[in-house]
Order: structure tokens, then sequence, then C-alpha cells
């Protein structure tokens, strides 16, 4: 007598059971397809796993490719197109006897900042650079602060480099009683200076 497996445990029981001795499920009928002219048609062979549709993998590369573009497009804006280096003031200055003068510049990012200074004419004179808020104090006399490293008082000539953060200084050229210049009361006319001040990331 054959043995074929239960269809619900996989025991092996007696094709001619009424039921699995183990699982007690009944026999499955067995139902064999025929085709019209008689014949049974072969079973159908495992299916294949369902694939993506091809537009929905197209638009995933798609959006990779543009993401990848939009990178490479900012790295080159930041490479080639925004500056490295800057100017920020080159040429020379006059400042009247007992007066100042100063100018304003903003850093956009952290950078390298030179100054040099060298009198053109005229007597030894105070170079600061500082916050603008500190402008207020030096003017009123009152005791101020600026980035030593990028300063020198009563000098005729230097230059220094030192790293900034970015935001917003004042370059002060000073003649007056202020700082520590102290130019001579009987002495008339003004100073001139030559001054570069420039910025690299």
């Amino acid at each position: 007598m054959a043995l074929v497996n239960c269809w619900e445990c996989g025991q092996e029981v007696s094709e001619s059971a009424a039921s699995c001795p183990k699982c007690g499920a009944t026999a499955r009928p067995s139902v064999t397809a025929v085709s019209e002219d008689g014949s049974t048609p072969p079973l159908p062979g495992p299916t294949a796993a369902a694939k993506p549709p091809t537009s929905q993998v197209r638009k995933v590369a798609n959006v990779i490719g543009i993401i990848w573009l939009v990178l490479f497009a900012a790295a080159a804006v930041w490479f080639f197109v925004l500056p490295h280096s800057v100017v920020l003031h080159d040429g020379s200055v006059t400042v009247k006897q007992g007066e100042y003068w100063s100018e304003r510049f903003v850093l956009r990012w952290d950078a390298t900042v030179s100054v040099s200074a060298r009198v053109a004419s005229g007597p030894a004179v105070d170079v600061y650079l500082m916050d603008p808020a500190q402008v207020g104090l030096f003017t009123s006399g009152r005791k101020y602060s600026f980035v030593t490293t990028l300063s020198q008082g009563n000098t005729r000539s230097f230059e220094k480099s030192a790293r900034l953060p970015e935001g917003d200084y004042v370059l002060l050229v000073d003649d007056s009683i202020f700082g520590d210049a102290k130019p001579p009361l009987l002495r008339e006319g003004s100073v001139t200076v030559e001054l570069k001040v420039s910025a690299k990331r």
C-alpha cells in the first residue's frame, strides 16, 4: 500500500486513510486539471520574484543623480566662485591732528586678517582694530579694548596677521589724545598713513 504525506502536518499516512492519525486532518481530494482536448496540462513552475517597475527604478536613479549634481555644484561654488582672499582696504588715509579716521568692515566667514600700516608723513599714530561698540568708548575717553594681535599703538610702521571669527570690525587710525600716541600740542597739519587690510579664508 502506497504512503503519502499528510497535507497538513507532513506525516506519512496510507493513501487510503480517511484522516491523518497524527493531526486528524481529513484526506484532501486530488484535483486534476484537464484541458478541452482531454490532456493533462503541465504543472506551473515556480513563480519568479516580483521586480519593481522599471519606471520606479528610473525615478530613484534620477533623484540620486540630482542629489549628487547639487552637491557637486555647491562644492564648485565654494572653491571657484566664493572669494578665498579679499582686500578690505588698500590706500592712504589722511588724519588731521587731534582727530581719528575709522572704517568698518564685515567678515562673513572666519578668516586670517592681515593689517599693515606705514606713516608716510607726520608723527607716530595708533592703529587699532576693534569691535564697533568699542569706538564709542574710545571717543568718550573711557576704557576701551581692541584686538591686540592686529593693533599697534604709537607706531610709524607695523605689519601683523591673525585669525579672526566672522563678525563686524572697525579699523581706526588715531592722531588724537585718546590713544597711546600723543601728538605734539604745537604741531599743526595732518598725518598720512599708507594702510592695507586683507582677509583670507
